[in-house]
């Protein structure tokens, strides 16, 4: 007895060496329907090594040739093809690739699809090495949630990039709830994303490039400028465009682009104005568009105030208007003061 079940744990080993070594293969390892019941932890003992043989052999890291890779897929990055490719091409000829990149099978035999890591396998054609690549079997969706979260928490991709990879996804057929968990970003957030990719023409964002340091605010306020004062930013990036290409500064080609928006006839009035208190600190800002006057109070330095605004909103707004009304009626009538007393010396 002790001879079969040597016998068949070593088969099973056998079977999972093998499955390791081909995941394809249909060896299941069930056990004899006559062994004993004591022999079964073993048995499952041989089935755990099994798993781990093929986890392991999931998880190995390939050298694969960049040209058996296909690069298409949703758009997350908008610096890919700039001298920051260089960089990491330097960095990866006298280092080494650090972290690998992902990939799936393709339909066709040994090709596969990139899932993330466009910028290190774009350094690695560059240099022309092989790339270091996990390759999973996943489907399209998993393949973009994948995407989302290795850029997410690896790379803290822009606002404006985030935009991009929403506007790819949702032009790619995706729903909002696989982009939300590719982002991992809430449904508002989400619809905000949607609408800058919307309203700022591609070749803009192209020209203006990133900019890390330019955050949500500031690129809803280049989109007002589109939505409702009609302005044409493609105009002006042509108008300036070698004044974009000899500016460095992503940053600065952003700031560029706004400060010409905001100078186009009748559109002063979106631009942001600080408001500033007695000792000239900036406590907020107000900007009026055609439809609306929006007034931001920041909260940074003064909770308990910006708390006090949000209660008493709708009490202050009554205020200003009543005075508003005051200020309209002594300027329409400013000599009414002097009828109800009688006539004054002239």
């Amino acid at each position: 007895m002790a001879r079969k079940l040597f016998d068949t744990i070593k088969a099973s080993e056998a079977g999972a060496a093998s499955v390791a070594a081909n995941p394809g293969a249909s060896e299941m390892l069930d056990p004899p329907a006559d062994l004993s019941p004591q022999a079964l932890p073993r048995i499952r003992s041989a089935r755990a090594l099994r798993g781990g043989l093929m986890e392991i052999s999931a998880n190995s890291v390939r050298d694969i040739d960049p040209d058996a890779i296909v690069s298409e897929g949703p758009r997350d990055r908008l610096d890919v093809e700039d001298e920051g490719i260089a960089a990491l091409a330097e960095s990866i000829r006298q280092h080494g690739q650090q972290v690998p990149i992902m990939v799936r099978p393709a339909e066709e035999p040994d090709r596969y699809r990139i899932v993330y890591g466009r910028r290190r396998l774009a350094a690695a054609r560059r240099l022309g090495v092989s790339v270091k690549a996990l390759v999973r079997s996943m489907d399209d969706t998993a393949s973009v949630v994948a995407q989302g979260q290795e850029n997410s928490l690896r790379l803290d991709p822009s606002f404006i990039e985030k935009a991009v990879f929403v506007g790819a996804l949702r032009e790619a057929g995706y729903s909002s709830g696989t982009i939300q968990d590719a982002l991992a970003i809430s449904r508002q957030a989400l619809s905000l994303l949607a609408i800058v990719h919307q309203s700022i023409p591609a070749e803009v964002i192209e020209a203006i490039g990133p900019a890390h340091d330019v955050g949500r605010r500031r690129w809803m306020d280049l989109t007002d400028l589109v939505r409702k004062a009609g302005v044409d930013l493609a105009a002006i990036v042509e108008e300036h465009r070698q004044e974009l290409v000899d500016t460095a500064s992503s940053e600065a080609r952003f700031d560029l682009v706004f400060r010409a928006a905001a100078a186009r006839p009748g559109t002063a009035r979106n631009a942001a104005e600080p408001l500033r208190g007695p000792d000239g600190k900036e406590i907020g800002s107000v900007r009026r568009s055609r439809k609306e006057v929006i007034l931001s109070i920041s909260s940074k330095d003064d909770a308990d105030f910006a708390d006090w605004i949000q209660r008493s909103a709708a009490m202050l707004v009554e205020e200003m208007r009543q005075r508003w009304r005051r200020e309209q009626s002594e300027t329409s009538f400013p000599n009414e003061i002097n009828v109800k007393g009688g006539p004054t010396d002239t």
